[in-house]
């Protein structure tokens, strides 16, 4: 299977260090909290209940990781409807001045991977999960924002609130299955657009997986002191 993954340049130079790479947990986690300049970090929770969601998914569907691996790493099997391949048109930034921001060297990777590494999913759908909400179509999210009003009040909570049933979470976990189901239904096309695209996960990347590299600048607001 084809595969791409973007990322900065010292992702690149330790898979050709090491001759393989796996996702860093301290790295990923990253992504999930916010750095306060007292030294405080806050998780958001709700990122960090789908990230581990979906880890426990790779190790339901491709099979467990190496020792200490807690997260896989992303990639992409399909841009969108008509592209397989990331536009890195899209990682660069247009600015109208450049005196904010700083340079930074990235690289996109393309990959020849074995189908039984890989989960596929939809990239939209996932980004409902990071939100902690339900993923299905519009007249699925219609009825469960009604129930949500019955019992809570509120039609929208994130799975990780305390003020939401039980049977409600259960139900909300369960519709997340719906991001291993690669083609939309209408009413799912009309929640989430008809312009499918589709990530991969993987445990790891070994450097005779490597089909292509191409080097890019992407642009970074500069850290304010």
């Amino acid at each position: 299977m084809k595969l791409w993954t973007i990322q900065p340049i010292e992702f690149w130079n330790s898979l050709k260090e090491n001759g393989y790479i796996f996702s860093d947990t301290k790295t990923v986690e990253d992504c999930f909290s916010f750095f306060f300049e007292d030294g405080y970090i806050e998780i958001d929770e709700k990122w960090k209940f789908a990230y581990d969601w979906i880890s426990d998914k790779m190790r339901e569907k491709v099979g467990l990781p190496p020792d200490n691996i807690k997260y896989p790493i992303w990639t992409y099997y399909q841009w969108n409807n008509n592209r397989k391949k990331p536009d890195l048109r899209s990682y660069k930034y247009h600015l109208s001045t450049e005196n904010d921001f700083v340079q930074e060297e990235w690289v996109r990777i393309e990959l020849g991977v074995d189908n039984k590494y890989v989960l596929l999913s939809d990239i939209d759908k996932w980004t409902s999960i990071l939100s902690g909400y339900l993923v299905g179509g519009s007249e699925q999210q219609e009825k469960f924002d009604k129930k949500m009003i019955k019992h809570t009040g509120f039609d929208h909570f994130s799975v990780i609130d305390d003020k939401i049933p039980d049977f409600l979470k259960d139900e909300i976990i369960k519709s997340w299955d719906n991001i291993f189901k690669l083609k939309r239904t209408k009413d799912e096309e009309d929640f989430y657009g008809d312009e499918l695209s589709i990530q991969a996960t993987i445990w790891g990347i070994k450097i005779d997986q490597v089909k292509e590299v191409n080097f890019f600048k992407k642009y970074k607001r500069k850290e304010r002191k």
